[in-house]
């Protein structure tokens, strides 16, 4: 890798404001500078288009507006744009902190057989105000594959950056999917080396019309994880193991809806249905059961 390697941002937006302003302020300010911003416009009639068009602090930055199917339509469109080794993203209303771009860089480098590096993301709200506290480095979950399919390990994507050599014709997303592409990737990729780094890399915007935030779109959700799941496995011997790997996997996929139900709106009607799909999977689920006991406490995550 050379000393100074490129690196490809990619924005996918469509009607960005008012947040997308304080996403190109984080990119004008990385302390690191060989960067080219990827911009995929959807057609956006808030002003976003014309406010990345007056844009003069970005040395290198490429525009295309045009209509697209989906995200994922979209990430793939500005994929083969770049031009950067390492591959990155920054979504309209996520901010990248300021040195994460030179710790990646030097994390590539330090590790020159690694495919994709992903370190942590705090959360944020509507106003750029940190949710959770902590400084530096966090705890963050070693990738694992097993973990990976059961949702016990969610990379953000926010803070996840590729290598564009290693990763080869594996880095695309797949546009069948509607939501939850970037699990189908991390399957896709979880044959070559991946790297954790406890750094944290970005903020994420968490308001009310993100779409974690809406409980009405796990089911979906899960949908989408199972379908890329039964696309992965499908490539392996189709024995009674697999199958009971499979079943193991979909309890972890709905126990992670569960999960996430939970902290949005407690033990509702969508927390025990989730609840009960993971246990018809996994009847001696111990997630399940931990989650449970907080819910009889009425205790948070």
């Amino acid at each position: 890798m050379n000393k100074h390697p490129l690196v490809s941002l990619i924005l996918v937006v469509e009607n960005g404001m008012p947040y997308i302003k304080q996403a190109i302020r984080s990119v004008q300010q990385q302390t690191y500078g060989n960067i080219e911003l990827i911009v995929q416009d959807g057609k956006s009639t808030d002003g976003t288009l014309e406010f990345l068009q007056s844009l003069t602090g970005i040395k290198n930055i490429q525009i295309k507006s045009e209509s697209d199917n989906s995200q994922a339509d979209g990430w793939n469109r500005a994929l083969k744009r770049c031009k950067g080794q390492i591959i990155g993203s920054i979504d309209a209303d996520n901010i990248l902190k300021q040195d994460a771009l030179e710790i990646i860089t030097k994390l590539f480098k330090k590790n020159p057989r690694t495919a994709a590096i992903y370190g942590t993301s705090k959360l944020i709200d509507n106003y750029g105000k940190v949710i959770q506290k902590g400084r530096g480095k966090e705890v963050v979950k070693p990738f694992n594959l097993i973990r990976l399919m059961r949702c016990e390990l969610v990379p953000p994507f926010a803070s996840s950056f590729f290598d564009a050599i290693l990763c080869k014709e594996k880095l695309y997303c797949d546009e069948r999917m509607e939501t939850c592409w970037d699990f189908d990737l991390w399957l896709r990729l979880s044959d070559l080396p991946i790297t954790a780094t406890g750094s944290v890399l970005s903020y994420t915007r968490r308001h009310q019309n993100s779409s974690t935030c809406r409980p009405e779109n796990y089911e979906k959700f899960c949908l989408n994880k199972i379908y890329a799941l039964k696309k992965y496995l499908s490539r392996f011997p189709q024995d009674k193991p697999l199958m009971a790997l499979y079943q193991f996997s979909v309890a972890g996929i709905y126990t992670w809806a569960a999960e996430s139900i939970y902290g949005l709106e407690g033990t509702s009607r969508r927390f025990n249905y989730f609840g009960k799909k993971a246990l018809f999977f996994d009847a001696y689920s111990e997630r399940i059961s931990q989650l449970k006991l907080y819910a009889q406490n009425n205790a948070p995550l």
